[in-house]
């Protein structure tokens, strides 16, 4: 069972790096001026995406849940077991990072595309400042699940108080686990629960404002502006969709925590399904923005170089 969910696992990450290599080099190439400014915030999101899948392939991990809630044990398949358990520690944070980062940017595209809409469009230097306030900060939590192994490695190894307790001498080999009981455990996984699933759940009523002011503002539109408007906010209505993957993941994940049934599917399913929104959103961004699926058919087809500025 372990040897497919690996196989799986890696080989539906593998397409998600190549849906957004091609992302990338899309927007680099293929961007036309009038969504210059939407592109770096759909390049941000993309390598956000790409580096999550990356720390994907290494880490490959199970969340077992013990004691109704009190604690997770990690289990690692990736590369990083090749490497050392520190290397799991690290990119097992980056990868939880990532999703609320993703998450976050989602939900500033939809204030963007509003304001867009309003005839205030941000500057390019307001985009780079709000996307380091998103990622920079972030990067702490994965500090946290650095630390926060490295704390119940150290308790148990030591033999000291309730860590024993829980995991018991047949675990101490594991390389990953939190026992939410202690405050540096609990604080971290929590708030990436709820830093990265507020965020999603802003995002649907900020997309009813999006249409419902579009709705408004179009009688004094011309129709390529219109068409640009509801092209992306499609594009962002997709990846709403697929954004809701890392929420059903953690409702997932919290009802297995915490209700105690015991089921082993659960340990399968949290982090991969969390995923699938790296790997579905670029696919979606290349289908529904018109010039990146004409460049990309273009591309596909070996014919000339197109202009990708007629939408």
């Amino acid at each position: 069972l372990n040897t497919w969910f690996v196989i799986v696992v890696v080989s539906f990450c593998v397409c998600g790096l190549i849906a957004n290599f091609v992302l990338i080099g899309l927007i680099l190439t293929r961007t036309p001026k009038m969504i210059e400014k939407y592109s770096k915030l759909v390049m941000s999101n993309s390598v956000c995406d790409f580096i999550g899948l990356v720390c994907m392939i290494f880490v490959v991990p199970t969340e077992v849940c013990f004691d109704k809630g009190d604690t997770t044990i990690v289990h690692f398949y990736g590369a990083c077991t090749r490497i050392g358990e520190e290397s799991c520690w690290i990119n097992f944070g980056i990868l939880e990072c990532m999703y609320t980062v993703t998450s976050c940017l989602l939900c500033f595209s939809y204030i963007f595309r509003l304001q867009v809409i309003k005839g205030r469009s941000p500057s390019f230097a307001v985009l780079i400042v709000v996307s380091c306030v998103i990622v920079i900060p972030h990067m702490f939590l994965a500090a946290g699940y650095y630390f926060m192994f490295a704390k119940g490695r150290y308790f148990v190894k030591n033999g000291l108080g309730r860590h024993t307790d829980t995991f018991g001498s047949d675990v101490i080999d594991l390389p990953g686990y939190a026992d939410y009981r202690d405050w540096l455990p609990f604080s971290v996984v929590h708030y990436t629960l709820i830093s990265a699933s507020l965020p999603f759940l802003s995002s649907i009523p900020l997309r009813s404002m999006v249409i419902r002011h579009l709705n408004n503002a179009q009688i004094n539109m011309s129709d390529a502006s219109k068409a640009m408007h509801r092209m992306l906010i499609q594009a962002l209505n997709i990846q709403l969709v697929v954004s809701s993957f890392f929420f059903l993941a953690a409702v997932i994940f919290v009802i297995n925590n915490y209700s105690g049934l015991n089921m082993h599917w659960p340990d399968y399913t949290s982090v991969p399904m969390a995923t699938l929104q790296n790997v579905f959103g670029p696919i979606a961004n290349i289908y529904v923005i018109m010039p990146y699926r004409r460049s990309f058919i273009s591309l596909l087809c070996c014919s000339k170089k197109t202009n990708a500025t007629v939408i």
